[in-house]
C-alpha cells in the first residue's frame, strides 16, 4: 500500500538525518584519536614501552609533542598560507607574491617569508621548514 500523505518512508527519515550530520559535522573542527596498543597480546596491565615508542613515531605524535613543546603549536603547509593570506596585502604589495600554483617549493618559501614581512611579523614569532612555517603561540591570532 502506498504512504500516507505527509508521512515520511524509512529511507526519506535515513537520508534527512544523514544530511543533518553531515551538517553539523561541517560546523565543528575536526579532532581524531589515536589509539595505542600497549602490548602485543593486548593483555591488561601489560606495557610494551618499544611498541608504544615505535606507535607514537610513525603517527607523528612525537613531533607534533616536539614542536608544540617548541612554542610553535600553529602552523600551514606553504601553498595553504599563500592562497589563504596574499589577498590581504595591500594593492602596492600583492604583486610581490605571484600565484602559488607557478612556484616550486623554494619559490613558496619565498613567497611565505614576504607574505609575513608585509605584515610585520617578527622573525622570532615564526620558523620556515622545508614545507610549513610554524607560528608561536598567538602569533597568527594577533595579525
Amino acid at each position: 500500500q502506498p504512504p500516507r500523505p505527509g508521512s515520511q518512508t524509512v529511507s526519506s527519515k535515513f537520508s534527512t538525518q544523514l544530511q543533518d550530520l553531515v551538517s553539523m559535522l561541517d560546523t565543528t573542527g575536526l579532532h581524531f584519536v589515536r589509539c595505542i596498543k600497549p602490548n602485543p597480546t593486548l593483555e591488561p596491565g601489560a606495557f610494551a614501552t618499544d611498541m608504544v615508542l615505535q606507535q607514537l613515531r610513525c603517527c607523528g605524535v612525537l613531533e607534533v609533542a616536539r614542536v608544540a613543546q617548541a612554542g610553535f603549536p600553529t602552523r600551514y603547509k606553504y601553498p595553504e598560507f599563500v592562497e589563504r593570506y596574499r589577498v590581504l596585502l595591500p594593492d602596492d604589495q600583492r604583486g610581490l607574491v605571484s600565484d602559488e600554483s607557478a612556484m616550486d617549493a623554494e619559490g613558496l618559501r619565498e613567497a611565505v617569508r614576504q607574505l609575513l614581512s608585509g605584515f610585520g611579523v617578527s622573525v622570532g614569532d615564526y620558523e620556515l621548514g622545508s614545507s610549513m612555517v610554524f607560528f608561536k603561540t598567538g602569533t597568527a591570532g594577533r595579525r
